[in-house]
C-alpha cells in the first residue's frame, strides 16, 4: 500500500524499528514516539514539502482470548493502536496546518483475529 501511495504523494512513516528504503518519496521516521523528537524531525522534512500524507499502521496485538490478556496489556494495545495515532495527529496539525496533509490510520491485526 505505502509504495502505491508513494507514486503520487511524499509518505512519512513513524517506526519503532530501523527501516531502509530506496523509494525517495516515502521517509521513515525512527522514533520511540516523544513529542519533542518526532517535531524535531517533522520540522526537517516538513520544511521541504507542501503536501504530505502520513501513514499510522500502528500494530501491536495479542492472540490470547480477550478474558486472558491482561489490563496492562489491553493499555498497551490501546496506546499503540490508539492514542499514539491521536496524539501525533494532533500534535501534526496543531503545528503545519498550513500544509496540505493526509492522514490514513490501518488497524492492528487484533481486530482480525477475534
Amino acid at each position: 500500500m505505502i509504495n502505491n501511495l508513494s507514486k503520487k504523494n511524499e509518505i512519512i512513516a513513524f517506526t519503532r524499528k530501523k527501516i531502509n528504503s530506496d523509494n525517495k518519496n516515502i521517509k521513515y521516521i525512527q522514533t520511540n514516539y516523544a513529542e519533542n523528537s518526532i517535531l524535531k524531525k517533522l520540522k526537517k522534512i516538513l520544511l521541504e514539502s507542501d503536501q504530505l500524507t502520513f501513514i499510522f499502521f500502528n500494530a501491536i496485538s495479542d492472540k490470547s482470548a480477550l478474558l486472558k490478556i491482561k489490563k496492562s496489556e489491553i493499555l498497551n494495545i490501546l496506546k499503540i493502536n490508539l492514542i499514539i495515532p491521536i496524539l501525533l495527529t494532533k500534535m501534526i496539525i496543531k503545528n503545519f496546518l498550513y500544509l496540505k496533509i493526509n492522514f490514513i490510520y490501518m488497524s492492528s491485526s487484533r481486530g482480525h483475529s477475534g
